[in-house]
């Protein structure tokens, strides 16, 4: 399975959603191939995170959509401990067969669109990769990560950059982008909205990225090119790729 055998799905509500990744959970590490792009972009956007997060090893912190955990090998060894959220049980279980020998993660399959009760952790972080796109109910959604975090506690996301006039482009080409028909990119104005409703105050914001995992050698190099140019300039708020982070006011 790779980024063109995708078949958009109809999503109505977290549940379709939920089958789309229970469906695709056992070949959804090799979906991009193995290519230069494909390290890059995973390199890139885990150090925008890192940039943004930066962890501290007192810390318990909460990855949510955590999939099949591509980042907790290098994540885990910094922190306390990570509990790993996700409402796929089949990526669940690709997660904990890969990650036996992590001792500091916790799994707990939850749906995020539905109000959490008797929160039994108070994190000192919460973050998510490419989550925040395919959630259906955002307000919802944003309450439980408060719920998660203790006052002082921040939120980071790393997402698709809504103001990319890109993803409409790639999709024809390579069938990149929405993975359900309710996936939704956000602009930094648009998620400092939605983050401000509930408490939350913007603290930094990174944009980085002018590539797609998964696209041929040729191609990475004239995009990585073209974005070692723009990123100096104005013109990097157009990049692919958003991570922001926000602290919860007291």
């Amino acid at each position: 399975m790779d980024e063109q055998t995708f078949e958009t799905r109809t999503a109505r509500s977290s549940k379709d959603v939920l089958a789309f990744y229970d469906e695709y959970a056992a070949t959804w590490d090799e979906r991009f191939g193995d290519r230069r792009s494909t390290s890059e972009f995973h390199r890139i956007r885990l150090e925008s995170f890192l940039q943004a997060a930066n962890p501290k090893k007192t810390d318990c912190i909460v990855e949510l959509g955590v999939g099949t955990g591509p980042y907790l090998d290098v994540i885990s060894p910094l922190v306390q401990e990570i509990i790993c959220i996700d409402g796929s049980k089949q990526m669940l279980d690709v997660l904990q067969a890969k990650h036996k020998d992590l001792s500091n993660i916790k799994l707990l399959q939850l749906d995020l669109e539905q109000p959490l009760k008797n929160v039994s952790f108070q994190a000192d972080l919460v973050y998510c990769f490419g989550l925040l796109e395919h959630i259906i109910d955002v307000n919802t959604f944003v309450a439980n990560c408060k719920d998660m975090l203790r006052i002082g506690g921040r939120v980071v996301l790393v997402s698709t950059n809504g103001r990319s006039p890109w993803y409409g482009v790639m999709r024809r080409l390579w069938r990149a982008g929405r993975h359900c028909s309710s996936d939704r990119y956000y602009t930094k104005e648009q998620i400092d909205d939605l983050m401000g409703r509930q408490g939350f105050a913007p603290e930094a914001t990174f944009y980085w990225g002018y590539f797609p995992a998964g696209v041929e050698d040729i191609v990475y190099q004239i995009l990585n090119l073209i974005g070692k140019i723009v990123n100096g300039t104005w013109l990097r708020r157009y990049a692919g790729g958003l991570t922001v982070s926000y602290v919860l006011k007291g």
